[in-house]
This record gives C-alpha cells, sequence and structure tokens, in this order.
C-alpha cells in the first residue's frame, strides 16, 4: 500500500459565489512528484495556494502523514514542511541570492557561508552568493533561489 504524506480532501473554494474548485481530492504519496495541469481558470493555483496556507478552503479537508491540519497562513504550511513554489516569483530583487536564500532564518555569518555552500554543490548551481537579484539581468536564478529554500528545510 501507498504511503500517503499528503491528503487533501472534497476541498471546494469560491470567490464571491463563483466556484474555483468544488469537492477537489488529492493524495500525494512519499516519494512521488506531483503536476497539476488544467487550462486557465481550472483552479488550479487555487488549490496550490489552499495547500500552501495561503487560501482558506470553503468545505473540506487537508491531513498531513494522516492528521487533520488547518492552515490559516502560509506559515502553518512552511512549519509543516509544505513549501510552494508560486509561479510569480516573490523573491526581494534589493537583496543577494545568499540573502534571499536565508531570508527569515538566523544564522552566524560563518555557519550561514557553509551551509549554503554545501546547498549550491549539491544543487549543481553556479551562483554568483553576492549578486543582487535584479530581475533582468538574474531573473533565471529567482525559481532556483526558492527551490533552494525549500530543500534546505525538508520540504515534503
Amino acid at each position: 500500500m501507498a504511503d500517503i504524506v499528503f491528503r487533501a480532501k472534497n476541498i471546494s473554494k469560491s470567490f464571491f459565489g463563483i466556484p474555483v474548485l468544488k469537492n477537489i481530492n488529492l493524495d500525494m504519496n512519499k516519494g512521488e512528484v506531483h503536476a497539476i495541469l488544467g487550462e486557465n481558470g481550472a483552479g488550479k493555483s487555487t488549490l496550490i495556494k489552499i495547500i500552501g496556507g495561503i487560501y482558506e478552503c470553503d468545505s473540506g479537508e487537508l491531513f498531513l502523514e494522516g492528521k487533520r491540519v488547518i492552515f490559516n497562513k502560509a506559515a502553518d504550511a512552511i512549519n509543516n514542511g509544505i513549501i510552494t513554489i508560486h509561479q510569480e516569483l516573490n523573491m526581494c530583487a534589493h537583496l543577494t541570492v545568499m540573502e534571499n536564500l536565508f531570508l527569515a532564518r538566523e544564522y552566524r555569518k560563518n555557519l550561514l557561508f557553509f551551509i549554503l555552500f554545501i546547498y549550491i554543490i549539491n544543487l549543481n548551481l553556479k551562483l554568483i552568493l553576492n549578486k543582487k537579484l535584479l530581475r533582468k539581468k538574474y531573473g533565471f536564478i529567482y525559481r532556483n533561489c526558492r527551490t533552494s529554500k525549500c530543500w534546505k528545510i525538508n520540504a515534503f
């Protein structure tokens, strides 16, 4: 039997009385990679935002490792190991790559450099750590930074 680590059960969401999601079910098994596909307006982003704690569902339940969870904000999901990489990349362009990776996390500087060095080696990324994330020049590394943030906190 599959090892279900996350389950969304009968998730429904409406905006201004217009249904966007209606009784959506999703099981995620340990070790699997999922892609959610659909036309524009199908509710893909809404479902992901519910799973990531950005939106609350009108009805339905979320389960993490068999226990019912309620995410009232993104921090609740993050603290439970659920990190969302949104298509709208909200990195801080005025910060360096290193600062973006460790945003909202406090580490001593030497430890910070060591940890970041290990992540970059493991991800095989060649980043210039002190460069600002200017969208025009370094936009290609935005998503890599966000992915690295997920990996470093052991997201599911």
